[in-house]
């Protein structure tokens, strides 16, 4: 392996990427990828700096990353093997526990002038203990270094709005610095690779500090989100879920560098977040609602539900209302009568007032009731354009102007033209009516009413359940029922014999 370094220097692959035929590429990074194999642990590291050095990067976006260039599946497939090998680089560092004295540079030297008073004490417990797991280890405490170091704008200007809050509710930069390392950690799959093994990150390759300027986004994407969650210290955890679901979303997205990345995120704010989540749990409940097990239950419930929908009806027929009248010498513009109809209480008799247009139902003319049997009603017909006569002077002809409700009355049947624009209460009268003759049909409304019902009862009862099975599965009978105990096994042989 020494000599084949000798003869062929890693820093000298780098320069055949540059070439434009891909079967060039593709056997300069395999070779890069078996040297690395091969290649004894000090050596390793040298070859992972050369794969860290701007000269690789800019071959790989240049050459093998062009925009438009379908990327060679041979080719994407060693890229992979180069991202998982700088990923083990980070991977070493995270596992590696810091020192006191590192902690103490970073948080003390670098990131605060002073640990004097009780708050800044408490805080540096927190993320001592933070740092000193693995992982995120020493990587996080390198991370913030150079967060530190290259980014020192971006800090202040995120200290200086911190403190402006007029709610005095900060947030600690370091300790929720170690929290987005580890979050970058487990986005990367830096510690576990993902079962179904690594995908090609192309931002990763376009950048001279891909981890670092990851960990730049994240931290202003934690501020700009506690600041639209109006959070507060104790919130920290709901900001950081909030977070990582913002980078998931936008990572999906695949873009193909870090600024592009920048982009997306600045479309996905909390309040878009929030749109987001509530279409997810709408189509969650849909998918639940569509189990073989919950229509089951669902068709289980229907009849109840519609029960109360339709004495729902019936209580609005006993509440009355009042409809206009036809009159065949009139037209519907002038002289317009009314009459005031109600369900009596024992749901037998509909009874029929005249009344004015300005008198109230408890004010209705009482002496010239019509009373109707609910028994003697063939049908009832919800009026539409050209269901209802017009006046005698245009004898043949229907009002398209009219609505309202029809009832058909005894053998020879009388109609009833019952006169409103009112749209709900034609559907309610027509189910009313239709429930109390035996009629099986519901108005549309109706139908979106059980519907509407039906889901309600539905997710109260599935809302502390998960992944409801289609099917349950029945235990076997025992063998014996010797377990059951004599009294109570007698008292139902008794009672099977009664």
């Amino acid at each position: 392996m020494n000599l084949v370094l000798r003869e062929v220097p890693f820093e000298s692959l780098i320069r055949h990427l540059e070439k434009s035929d891909e079967r060039v590429i593709l056997n300069v990074l395999t070779l890069m990828n078996s040297l690395y194999n091969k290649a004894r642990d000090h050596v390793k590291s040298d070859i992972v700096e050369h794969l860290h050095v701007t000269p690789f990067r800019c071959a790989i976006e240049k050459s093998v990353l062009r925009k438009g260039k379908q990327l060679d599946v041979g080719i994407e497939q060693q890229l992979i093997i180069v991202q998982r090998i700088q990923l083990n680089k980070l991977l070493e560092k995270a596992l590696r526990i810091p020192t006191e004295a590192e902690i103490e540079r970073v948080f003390v030297g670098r990131m605060h002038a002073n640990v004097v008073s009780e708050e800044k004490r408490t805080e540096f417990l927190n993320f001592t203990e933070a740092v000193i797991q693995t992982p995120p280890g020493s990587l996080a405490l390198e991370t913030i270094l150079s967060f530190v170091t290259h980014y020192a704008d971006s800090i202040a200007k995120i200290s200086m709005e911190n403190s402006m809050r007029s709610d005095n509710n900060l947030w600690s930069l370091p300790l929720v610095s170690v929290h987005l390392v580890q979050m970058l950690i487990d986005i990367l799959h830096v510690v576990n690779e993902p079962e179904e093994g690594d995908r090609l990150m192309v931002l990763l390759f376009k950048s001279d500090r891909p981890f670092l300027d990851l960990f730049v986004v994240l931290v202003k994407l934690f501020h700009r989100t506690w600041r639209e969650m109006h959070a507060s210290e104790e919130d920290i955890k709901k900001v950081l879920a909030v977070v990582r679901k913002q980078i998931n979303v936008c990572l999906l997205e695949k873009p193909v560098t870090i600024e592009k990345l920048e982009e997306l995120l600045a479309t996905h704010s909390y309040p878009h977040m929030k749109k987001i989540w509530e279409k997810e749990r709408s189509a969650k409940e849909a998918e639940e609602l569509q189990s073989d097990a919950v229509k089951e239950l669902r068709e289980h419930l229907r009849p109840g539900i519609v029960d109360l929908v339709l004495k729902n009806r019936k209580n609005v027929l006993k509440n009355g209302y009042k409809f206009g009248k036809l009159v065949k010498s009139k037209s519907m513009q002038k002289g317009q009568q009314f009459w005031f109809w109600k369900l009596d209480a024992n749901e037998k008799t509909l009874i029929c007032t005249d009344c004015s247009g300005t008198e109230s139902s408890s004010n209705a003319n009482s002496a010239g009731n019509i009373k109707i049997d609910i028994a003697d009603i063939q049908r009832v017909v919800a009026g539409g354009e050209g269901d209802f006569p017009m006046s005698s002077s245009t004898k043949g002809k229907k009002n398209a102007n009219i609505r309202g409700i029809t009832l058909e009355v005894g053998d020879k049947p009388d109609l009833y033209h019952l006169v409103t624009s009112d749209e709900q209460a034609i559907n309610a009268w027509c189910d009313g009516i239709n429930a109390l003759i035996g009629v099986d049909k519901l108005s549309i409304q109706a139908q979106r009413q059980v519907d509407r019902f039906l889901n309600i009862e539905l997710k109260m009862r599935l809302l502390e359940l998960d992944h409801i099975p289609n099917s349950i599965e029945i235990p076997p009978l025992p063998t014996n029922f010797d377990w059951i105990p004599e009294n109570i096994a007698n008292s139902k042989i008794s009672i099977t014999k009664v």
